[in-house]
């Protein structure tokens, strides 16, 4: 089928199809940019793939935000998957929001065979770690498993012997991106973009400044009871009973110290609503981040992505960690976060005397590299994210 959009040009994609591995919720309607692609003359669908690929998660994880519209599909086998693959059309568009090893090649194996154009997606490049004793016992952990063994050799196999073809297209965030973990081509198109959190820095108010609040933001990443956890059968890095109230000790340090209050910006797929009252009576807002951090006075993390907002509004963060967490291997990813800003992790079991003056310093050459480096490189357009993967593909379609 040809179409003819709304400049009489002709467009040969008629639709695009999202794969998902983990619960459709509306934050991902909008991460998505579902409106903007159907608003350029797209069809739009989302195959939900959770209860194939990570059942674990499908079954005990219950997300805070459901929703639903008239493209979603939620698959629930193999065959379920290889035959939609099958009925997709030549000019329909995947885009796979997957990872690449070996539990997802039969997806991309279908898809080379039918010819369909697919992409995948480096939108949240972070600072590398590298491998230490215990990144690596991570990252071995089930060996012992024949099944799991197989599947690492076939993950160090040419994916020309899969009979996987490089993907069309990779979409691209900053200049750190490079799309390694996927069987990248001479053919395959770069699109330079943006993270998905630039597009919500870009619907803010910038006309003002910045207001500066009284008010630090933890950036909550629900590491006790975090749902992929769920994908990956990992041990929680730390236990609510010990973590939460280590936090609050070193919360009310702060307050006391700053006079600001800390307020809590919860993980996106966290459900406090359903847990005890686990940050002493502090507000906890979900949905919400940018605009704490915006009027923030200073931001409390790990390793969160949306560190990315206190680099676009210029705000200090202090990096924190436990002996818990440490052990895990969040340790080399705080670390080495921490270091991109001239900063070491406050260990909240062993931390001293807090030097307030030192963790409340903003290194602005170090914060713009960041910017460039992990979420939008200097010279790409400022418009959403999805806006510039339409043009693409109206771009790649008359050529």
């Amino acid at each position: 089928m040809e179409h003819i959009d709304g400049k009489g040009c002709l467009r040969l994609v008629s639709r695009i199809v999202f794969l998902v591995e983990a619960t459709f919720n509306k934050r991902d309607f909008h991460r998505f940019g579902i409106e903007t692609l159907q608003s350029n003359g797209f069809g739009v669908q989302v195959w939900d793939l959770t209860k194939v690929l990570n059942p674990g998660y499908a079954a005990n994880h219950r997300v805070p935000d459901p929703y639903t519209f008239d493209g979603l599909r939620v698959l629930e086998t193999n065959d379920d998957i290889r035959k939609a693959i099958v009925r997709l059309e030549r000019n329909d568009v995947v885009v796979a929001l997957l990872g690449f090893s070996s539990k997802y090649f039969f997806i991309y194996r279908s898809l080379s065979r039918r010819g369909i154009k697919y992409g995948v997606n480096s939108l949240v490049p972070l600072p590398g770690v590298a491998p230490k004793r215990n990144y690596l016992k991570f990252a071995t952990k089930g060996f012992s498993s024949p099944g799991k063994l197989l599947g690492a050799v076939a993950n160090r196999l040419p994916v020309s012997l899969l009979g996987i073809k490089p993907p069309s297209f990779i979409l691209i965030a900053g200049t750190a991106a490079n799309g390694s973990n996927y069987p990248i081509g001479k053919s395959t198109d770069v699109v330079n973009c943006h993270t998905p959190d630039y597009d919500r820095y870009l619907q803010m108010d910038k006309t003002l400044e910045a207001r500066v609040g009284q008010h630090g933001v933890f950036l909550d990443e629900y590491l006790p009871f975090h749902p992929e956890f769920l994908i990956g059968d990992l041990k929680a890095p730390a236990p609510p009973e010990t973590y939460y109230h280590k936090l609050n000790d070193f919360f009310g340090l702060v307050e006391r110290e700053t006079g600001c209050e800390v307020v809590i910006a919860a993980h996106p797929r966290s459900k406090y609503e359903d847990h005890p009252d686990y940050f002493d009576g502090r507000t906890v807002s979900r949905g919400s981040t940018p605009e704490l951090i915006k009027d923030a006075k200073f931001v409390l993390a790990h390793c969160s992505t949306s560190i990315g907002f206190a680099v676009l509004f210029e705000k200090p963060v202090f990096f924190l960690t436990t002996n818990e967490i440490e052990k895990s291997y969040l340790s080399d990813h705080i670390a080495m976060m921490a270091k991109w800003f001239g900063k070491r992790p406050l260990n909240l079991d062993e931390y001293g005397e807090l030097d307030i003056d030192r963790e409340m310093t903003v290194d602005a050459t170090a914060y713009n590299l960041y910017r460039q480096t992990f979420i939008k490189k200097h010279g790409t357009p400022e418009i959403p994210l999805w806006q510039i993967f339409a043009n693409y593909l109206r771009n790649s379609s008359a050529a």
